[in-house]
């Protein structure tokens, strides 16, 4: 019985230590790559009008797409991959981040849009985010959304 109990005293040991060496879930997890989907609901966006991305940590660019243009029909979908700082991790980003869209024009556009930020990270994971019915136009031309992770 003696044998048992320091058995059992001896593997609760090892694991507990072995458990508090580990590091947290997200202390080593990296932003891998970026990406916007943007849902063109019922006004298409302009041939000639531009479209910018960018994902801040507080004032710092980590990832952004800069003047996409090319006219997206109504009813369609488009990507956008965009181009990640590296090295920050999961826990860095997890307060003061947002997204921004700016939007510039030829003249006159009016687009209605679905917006949905994708962030994949080097464990496999992703954390996406949808900002339903927006509006962008050329007297509308900026929009800033925070985002939770």
């Amino acid at each position: 019985m003696k044998n048992l109990l320091w058995l059992l005293t001896l593997i609760s040991l090892v694991l507990n230590t072995a458990a508090f060496g580990k590091a947290q879930p997200n202390a080593d997890v990296t932003l891998d790559s970026a990406e916007a989907i943007f849902e063109t609901t019922t006004n298409d966006k302009d041939h000639d009008s531009l479209v910018t991305i960018t994902v801040k940590h507080g004032n710092t660019v980590i990832a952004a797409a800069n003047n996409i243009g090319g006219h997206w029909n109504d009813h369609s979908d488009h990507n956008v991959a965009l181009n990640i700082g590296k090295g920050w991790t999961r826990d860095e980003l997890k307060s003061r981040l947002k997204t921004e869209l700016s939007f510039s024009t030829n003249g006159n556009d009016k687009w209605e849009f679905n917006y949905i930020l994708r962030l994949n990270w080097s464990d496999g994971t992703s954390t996406e985010v949808r900002y339903n019915g927006q509006v962008l136009t050329q007297d509308d031309r900026f929009r800033s959304y925070a985002v939770g992770l």
